[in-house]
């Protein structure tokens, strides 16, 4: 949901895991769905780097701290990026989804 206080989610990148370091409320609801700031260690070719992400997620797509999450990571800016989902267990975090 793009708009002024939120950046259009990205669509063509680099689907990776992430682990959740924090996860936390900015304070700003939008159809009872609640924007998060997620501080992420995101990993790519088996090193990690840390990201914040601020997107709205339902309740039900909440992650916490500690999961791992899958992310997607704009190809041409690595600064932008978009929460996916929970990652299916099983993936390891240095895991690089096709």
């Amino acid at each position: 949901m793009p708009g002024p206080w939120q950046r259009e989610s990205v669509k063509d990148g680099i689907r990776l895991n992430a682990d959740v370091l924090s996860i936390r409320q900015t304070g700003l609801l939008v159809n009872q769905v609640p924007m998060m700031r997620l501080e992420l260690k995101v990993w790519q070719d088996g090193f990690g780097r840390e990201l914040t992400i601020e997107q709205l997620i339902d309740l039900g797509n909440m992650p916490r701290a500690g999961e791992k999450v899958e992310v997607m990571v704009d190809r041409h800016d690595p600064s932008r990026a978009s929460y996916l989902r929970l990652a299916p267990a099983g993936d390891a975090a240095a895991t690089r989804f096709p």
